[in-house]
């Protein structure tokens, strides 16, 4: 399981942010998980996989975006969809389609709305 946050450009001020991972950067990890044969699946999967109710790729990923940043939806998807890979974003319920409030440290940023969670889920990414 490889966990994300914002696939985004980290801001000049917070170059050393763990919570950015650019674009660039995650295509690269993408195409490495290629080439070592994996394929996305989702947290779902796994856990029926492991219920014995579902057989997955001879090399699953799953991929996961913690609190739902829009970058997921503008950076991301795009990256997964060519692969026709999935994944599994863990959305906020108490602040989706606002901001991430909670971290008083980090840039404020736009998180996934109750619609664009619903489109994901529709297009076969799984939303926590």
């Amino acid at each position: 399981m490889l966990c994300y946050h914002r696939i985004e450009r980290a801001p000049t001020d917070r170059p050393l942010d763990q919570n950015f991972v650019s674009p660039e950067r995650f295509a690269s990890h993408l195409a490495l998980l290629a080439r070592w044969g994996f394929t996305g699946v989702t947290v779902r999967d796994v856990m029926h996989w492991q219920r014995g109710e579902l057989e997955l790729p001879a090399r699953p990923v799953a991929i996961t975006f913690d609190d739902a940043y829009d970058s997921v939806v503008r950076n991301a998807l795009p990256l997964l969809a060519a692969r026709n890979w999935t994944c599994t974003v863990f959305a906020v319920s108490s602040c989706t389609g606002g901001t991430n409030a909670w971290d008083v440290d980090a840039p404020r940023a736009t998180l996934l709305d109750a619609a664009a969670l619903r489109d994901l889920h529709r297009a076969g990414h799984e939303v926590g």
